[in-house]
């Protein structure tokens, strides 16, 4: 394998970087930022997920604020789910 190894925060399963869906938030932003690893680079905690709608769906405020180490509100947990899910043909599969 070469790459970062990343821990997926609902599976706990890990998996290289770049199969990954990174959600951070950076230090002066109101909320969580969605980004694909590979092209989409934003600084601050970060926490990792599978891109396949069973870990997405996992997601909760529990397991985003322990990673992100901040509280994240419900309807931010929802806010993130539905960036993923409006691309759900390209970034998620039904795995």
């Amino acid at each position: 394998m070469d790459g970062p190894l990343r821990t997926c925060v609902v599976c706990r399963l890990t998996a290289q970087a770049r199969d990954l869906i990174r959600i951070t938030w950076p230090p002066a932003a109101a909320c969580p930022v969605v980004g694909l690893s590979k092209v989409h680079v934003v600084g601050g905690r970060g926490a990792w997920v599978h891109p396949e709608l069973s870990c997405v769906s996992g997601l909760g405020t529990e397991r985003l604020s322990r990673a992100l180490r901040r509280t994240v509100t419900v309807s931010q947990v929802e806010d993130v789910v539905a960036v993923l899910s409006q691309d759900r043909c390209a970034l998620i599969s039904d795995k």
